[in-house]
């Protein structure tokens, strides 16, 4: 786990955000408010819905899932993400996001890492408060330590 966090507040703007997430080849930043506590994720993922054509995030999958009859150039896509570029994170926050615990067995995070596909929070049970993150990297980090 690591525990020195870097966070955005609610009102950063998607902008700043998204500096942030390429600067830092991040794939989703954690929105926390003063208090530490997890409002959410910013992610690469919002950026793409972001630039997408409204109808394109309807459905991933079925009917609209081809939209190439859509006339969109590179300058269309870019504008509607810049069109967002001011706003803040906390409207595009993911909230769906599963949530570790310090103590969480590795089995379980794990299990987690390979269903959510990104980094995940870790939040201090009694307190509520994001305490650090686990990636890939660091289960992988551990589970290959030592085999030869």
């Amino acid at each position: 786990m690591k525990t020195d966090l870097i966070t955005v507040s609610p009102d950063t703007k998607v902008g700043e955000a998204i500096r942030l997430l390429f600067g830092r080849h991040f794939r989703s930043v954690p929105i926390v408010d003063e208090d530490m506590h997890l409002i959410g994720q910013f992610s690469v993922r919002d950026i793409l819905s972001l630039a997408m054509p409204c109808v394109a995030g309807m459905g991933l999958s079925g009917p609209m899932s081809d939209i190439t009859f859509m006339p969109d150039d590179f300058e269309d896509v870019r504008r509607r993400l810049s069109d967002n570029w001011g706003d803040p994170v906390s409207k595009y926050a993911l909230d769906d996001y599963i949530v570790l615990r310090p103590n969480d067995p590795m089995t379980h995070v794990v299990q987690a890492l390979y269903r959510c596909r990104a980094y995940m929070p870790v939040v201090d049970p009694d307190t509520e408060k994001l305490v650090g993150v686990v990636s890939y990297w660091d289960v992988l980090e551990k589970l290959v330590d030592g085999i030869e």
